[in-house]
């Protein structure tokens, strides 16, 4: 917007109003950079895995990748809570570490890495069909882990570097730490990952079963 005065043209509120959207997407990136920086690290993972897989493709890590399949429910549920509990662990337990928070973006990435891998695989080895499998099976259900595992990372990320600011820093303004709020977010992030578990293993044991590769 601009304003005459005395005859000129004041341009004063118009490079205010831009400074102002430059400051509130900074601190839009700023309030939601744990997300953003997992989401990037995601990416990454499943460019990366897709490469590996092409250039290193053997019958050895073709056995790696499908040796948590299985078409029991009880056997898969327990291979899916398995892989599940170890990302989420791992998310939880960085967050308890004084440097955990530039380090916990790796667990994203190995998801992606993962993913990139299996899906890779049905790919290659059945074409369109395998993709179509994959994009049914798998996608989804790394879409809902990677969704709990971000929400796990984003309380973490925050814990973390408290702790950092306190014990490292000494900064006696930074915010004191609320263990139970911590403990109770992800008790019920630990509900929804059994709970997607065990939906993700009655999928590829009941769908699995009826589409035959």
């Amino acid at each position: 917007m601009q304003l005459i005065v005395n005859g000129k043209e004041d341009i004063k509120p118009e490079t205010e109003e831009i400074s102002k959207n430059k400051i509130d997407v900074f601190e839009l990136f700023s309030k939601y950079k744990s997300i953003i920086y997992s989401v990037l690290f995601y990416l990454s993972g499943l460019i990366l895995g897709s490469v590996i897989y092409t250039k290193f493709q053997s019958d050895t890590l073709n056995k790696l990748i499908l040796s948590g399949t299985s078409d029991e429910l009880l056997t898969q549920f327990v291979n899916d809570l398995s892989r599940y509990s170890l990302a989420f662990a791992a998310s939880v337990l960085l967050g308890l570490c004084v440097l955990g928070f530039p380090v916990i973006n790796f667990v994203p990435l190995l998801l992606g890495l993962l993913s990139a891998s299996k899906i890779s695989y049905y790919y290659c080895a059945y074409g369109i069909k395998g993709f179509g499998y994959s994009m049914l099976l798998i996608a989804p259900f790394s879409a809902l882990l990677l969704t709990l595992i971000i929400l796990t990372i984003s309380k973490s990320f925050e814990l973390s570097k408290r702790i950092y600011d306190i014990t490292v820093k000494k900064d006696n303004q930074a915010v004191e730490i609320n263990y139970k709020e911590y403990l109770k977010s992800i008790l019920i992030y630990g509900i929804f990952i059994v709970l997607a578990a065990f939906l993700e293993a009655l999928a590829s044991t009941a769908i699995g079963g009826i589409i035959a590769l």
